[in-house]
């Protein structure tokens, strides 16, 4: 029976030694909630070479239990790291990295922005094995964010707004529709009553700044 995984590139002991970075990334959920989560976790958990317990015992466990039980937990502290603007924190360093990585190692011309833009979005579409998200198309779904370049934050960056985005940290987003609903306007976060969160917030880092001092 062929075997389903690539086979090991062709090696001659009498090669040049290379050294060599390899960066490793399982997945994430595309969204910090349950239904996410749980179809993140079917294909990640569901691959035979993350758990090598016979499929005749694991399955079962997997779609009775696991998946039954773990994803709102797990979701939830999604929540706590998902970014507004960049998502999943893990795919975003993960191809800031690999663009920095690329550049250093093999000078500007290595990856552009546009290269390193496509492995976030259509890239990410297709490590989640999804063909609805990763691009504005009719039948996707409407998830994208918008900036304004008009501010000092991004002065002298107007002859290449893409270069400017994925280089540089941007600053706050103007606008972001997640699946079809606006959740940030004019940089003001919809979902949530923020001056209410912010100030919980702070009571509760003045409780763990004083309990940590022993007050």
């Amino acid at each position: 029976m062929p075997s389903r995984f690539a086979p090991e590139p062709p090696f001659r002991h009498d090669q040049p030694q290379r050294t060599a970075v390899l960066l490793c990334n399982l997945g994430t959920p595309d969204a910090p909630t349950a239904p996410a989560v749980r179809r993140y976790l079917a294909q990640f958990l569901g691959d035979d070479r993350v758990v090598e317990i016979p499929r005749i015992a694991w399955l079962p466990i997997l779609h009775g239990i696991i998946l039954r039980t773990r994803p709102a937990k797990s979701a939830a502290k999604y929540a706590t790291v998902w970014h507004e603007k960049d998502g999943s924190p893990l795919q975003h360093w993960s191809a800031r990295q690999a663009l920095l990585l690329q550049r250093v190692g093999h000078g500007p011309a290595a990856m552009g922005a546009r290269e390193a833009l496509e492995i976030a979005t259509l890239g990410g579409a297709r490590v989640l094995g999804r063909d609805d998200i990763g691009a504005l198309a009719p039948g996707m779904s409407a998830d994208f964010v918008a900036f304004d370049m008009s501010g000092v934050g991004y002065a002298g960056a107007g002859h290449d707004p893409v270069a400017a985005l994925v280089f540089c940290t941007p600053t706050d987003v103007s606008t972001s529709v997640i699946n079809g609903r606006v959740v940030v306007r004019d940089g003001h976060l919809l979902t949530a009553d923020l001056p209410r969160v912010l100030t919980r917030h702070r009571e509760l880092a003045r409780t763990l700044f004083e309990r940590a001092a022993g007050h």
